[in-house]
């Protein structure tokens, strides 16, 4: 009986600790990392990039450094999952980011819609 609780327990653990999402980073100065999103080194480049490559789910997180990203066609995310901008790229807490809205810009050129959100 105890080992069967045991691993009620460790299963329950393991489907709610799933849930926590992952966080992407996005730099348009990450030049010499994987710009895979795995941190601030290693960002990707736009937020457009990010959507296309992370294959992010619900309860990710798109962390997007101070700037100015010229977009060049709508971005669009699935339900659940978060964009957040103000980061100077060295942050490792979402409460560390600045909330000045001047700091990170999606810049739709007059020609797109910046965000399809859910």
């Amino acid at each position: 009986m105890k080992k069967i609780t045991l691993l009620i327990i460790c299963v329950l653990g393991f489907i709610l600790g799933s849930n926590a999402g992952t966080v992407y980073y996005v730099s348009s100065t990450a030049t010499l990392g994987l710009q895979n999103g795995s941190s601030w080194d290693n960002a990707f480049l736009s937020p457009a990039a990010a959507i296309a490559s992370a294959t992010p789910v619900s309860g990710d997180e798109f962390w997007v450094k101070q700037g100015t990203y010229v977009l060049t066609a709508q971005l669009s995310w699935e339900t659940g999952q978060s964009f957040y901008g103000g980061f100077v790229g060295t942050e490792t807490l979402r409460s560390q980011r600045s909330t000045d809205a001047t700091l990170t810009i999606l810049d739709g050129n007059n020609l797109y819609r910046v965000l399809n959100a859910p």
